[in-house]
């Protein structure tokens, strides 16, 4: 069993790969906010992390960056609607696994995250 925290603000979009996208039999912690994020982050390690860019209280590329300086060293997806050339050079310079442009497609994202956790 792998832990995945799931940090987006959009409770559809969080029952959605809670229930729907990420593959069953994994421990998934979900997370409204940043802060709540870290919390869930001073726990424990995780596997794999799906962070949305627009959170309420904090920019998702700044909480990627925090967590990774705090040794979180699982896999990231970042997960976006408003996809730009800046958004682009920021998840490449923080090494982020994979960015996600939403709406996404459904299947795909499952391959993903299964390969991302597989791996």
């Amino acid at each position: 069993m792998k832990n995945v925290l799931l940090i987006d603000d959009d409770i559809y979009n969080q029952e959605n790969l809670r229930m729907n996208i990420i593959p069953s039999g994994n421990n998934i912690d979900c997370a409204k906010t940043a802060k709540k994020g870290l919390e869930y982050i001073n726990q424990k390690k995780y596997d794999l992390i799906i962070s949305e860019v627009r959170l309420p209280d904090q920019n998702g590329l700044s909480l990627a960056q925090k967590i990774k300086s705090m040794g979180q060293d699982g896999k990231y997806i970042m997960l976006t609607d408003f996809m730009n050339k800046d958004i682009k050079d920021k998840v490449k310079q923080l090494k982020i696994d994979k960015l996600v442009q939403k709406p996404y497609y459904e299947p795909d994202l499952y391959r993903t995250i299964r390969d991302m956790l597989d791996n």
